[in-house]
């Protein structure tokens, strides 16, 4: 195991609870995510050298939270089924694209 080096920081209380919520969302340490996302951050690129861009984290808790309700087996509004038959799913895409029957 590789010899880690302890640092001790400080962060704005949002930051704080931001972080608690991912790690609790993502099922991992608050420890584990700071060092994924130190590492991502320093490395400034994937394993293909390939530029790392920034996540939206914005968007990308409103899809998890969008997932954890629909896991639940709720919906996001009252509006949408929770399971569509293929035949649904094919008729929504049709509507959504204009080509409604």
């Amino acid at each position: 195991m590789t010899q880690m080096v302890e640092k001790r920081v400080y962060i704005e209380p949002e930051h704080d609870e931001r972080l608690k919520r991912l790690a609790e969302l993502l099922g991992i340490s608050e420890e584990e995510l700071i060092k994924e996302a130190v590492g991502s951050y320093v490395s400034g690129s994937r394993n293909d050298g390939a530029h790392v861009r920034p996540v939206d984290r914005r968007a990308w808790l409103k899809e998890l939270e969008f997932m954890k309700l629909r896991r639940e087996g709720r919906t996001v509004d009252h509006s949408y089924p929770f399971r569509l038959t293929r035949t649904e799913m094919y008729d929504e895409i049709l509507k959504e694209r204009g080509a409604t029957q």
